[in-house]
């Protein structure tokens, strides 16, 4: 009897992967320039890809030097309306952190959105991967409507 195994990825499994600065990602919207977002990556070295994205945020809030660190929730889907965190998995929202220019404005910064896109591109389950065909960017402008952002607070 041939037996196959599978081995099913979570969110966890990539934690502690640390980024060393020279990620380079591209840039989607006009509020950042390529240069611009290549010096936040060498800002970011140290910190965890998937993860830490109140510090991301805090980073580029230092580095423009005005803005909002605003506090929410984002969530990255396919083009069949699945979430990136699961084939049956319906979060409200997955806490994350993004520059804004103001409280209320539409437009952000999410240095890191790559990170959470990596994370639903890395996990699968028995049904694949949990986000497909979507390529991880920096956004610097209004969002694509594959990624839903809910502000909740704005961090001081």
């Amino acid at each position: 009897m041939d037996r196959t195994t599978t081995k099913y990825t979570s969110l966890v499994d990539d934690l502690y992967v640390r980024m060393d600065g020279t990620e380079r990602y591209l840039v989607r919207g006009n509020l950042l320039k390529t240069p611009d977002a290549e010096v936040l990556m060498n800002l970011c070295a140290g910190l965890l890809l998937n993860w830490d994205c109140i510090a991301k945020a805090r980073i580029v809030k230092e580095y423009l030097g005005r803005g909002e660190v605003i506090l929410g929730g984002c969530e990255a889907i396919t083009r069949g309306g699945m979430s990136a965190y699961g084939h049956h998995f319906n979060p409200p929202l997955e806490l994350h952190a993004w520059w804004q220019p103001r409280r209320h404005s539409r437009a952000r910064i999410d240095i890191g959105l790559p990170g959470l896109i990596l994370k639903g591109l890395n996990t699968a389950d028995e049904e694949g991967p949990f986000l497909e065909g979507r390529d991880p960017f920096i956004l610097a402008g209004m969002a694509p409507w594959w990624v839903k952002y809910k502000a909740c607070e704005v961090l001081r």
